[in-house]
């Protein structure tokens, strides 16, 4: 049986974790573990993940720390905490907050047996006749106008960068992960880009329209972090263009 770690990052998160949610699907599925990574919370989020581990300590573990870093540095310090704890065969990450339904974990997995030579399936919130996409116009606009510029820059086919649920080999988790990224909130961007260093001739990923995901509000992302994305998403580009990201 092959099993997986989904890392969950969690900032001020006490009102909305809906920690039975993650208790059932646990019970349900013996071989998906969860790994919480709390970003310096100031509100019960610690103790709230103290207890959801406590009552389920072989599938669920937390970490903790004092400041917050920022949801990238949370991945990150995840996928290793991930990695020390059991041999699992794939790795992942969704946000705390279940726009992204734990169902969808499945949805991505099966794509992994289609494909074997698959390193990374993310989920795409991309509308059809099929599914159920529920996101606020505005942002679905700006994240279009984004994409639209990321991808152009950085020559990526991907329809949505930013979306919150990627799923990857265990195997390529630990080089991906292995140094820190440039920005807090565009590691999905970054991601991207190293692991096409790693397989420079090969595709070695698969956008998957997600069955559902719904818009939770309360975004964490301010106007200012807004306004700085072409100034970091450029930071991203020179790296990743000069070859000093080695």
């Amino acid at each position: 049986m092959q099993t997986t770690c989904i890392i969950i990052p969690c900032y001020n998160e006490a009102v909305r974790l809906d920690t039975t949610t993650f208790l059932s699907y646990a019970a349900g599925h013996p071989d998906v573990c969860f790994y919480f990574v709390d970003d310096g919370s100031r509100d019960d989020t610690p103790r709230i993940l103290a207890a959801l581990s406590e009552a389920c300590p072989v599938q669920i573990r937390f970490s903790s720390r004092r400041e917050n870093e920022g949801k990238a540095q949370s991945v990150r310090e995840g996928v290793a905490g991930a990695l020390a704890w059991k041999p699992f065969d794939f790795i992942g990450f969704l946000d705390a907050d279940l726009a992204t339904p734990l169902t969808e974990i499945r949805t991505l997995l099966a794509e992994f047996a289609v494909l074997p030579s698959l390193q990374m399936v993310f989920g795409s919130r991309y509308k059809t006749e099929e599914n159920a996409i529920r996101r606020n116009p505005w942002r679905h606009g700006f994240g279009r106008l984004y994409a639209g510029f990321v991808t152009s820059c950085l020559r990526l086919d991907v329809y949505d960068t930013q979306c919150g649920a990627k799923i990857m080999r265990a195997a390529v988790a630990e080089p991906l992960f292995r140094r820190p990224f440039i920005d807090r909130w565009l590691f999905d961007v970054e991601l991207f880009c190293r692991l096409r260093d790693i397989f420079p001739r090969t595709v070695v990923t698969r956008e998957v329209a997600l069955g559902e995901w719904s818009e939770k509000g309360d975004s964490r992302i301010r106007t200012i972090d807004l306004l700085r994305l072409p100034v970091r998403t450029a930071r991203i580009f020179l790296r990743y263009r000069s070859g000093t990201h080695n």
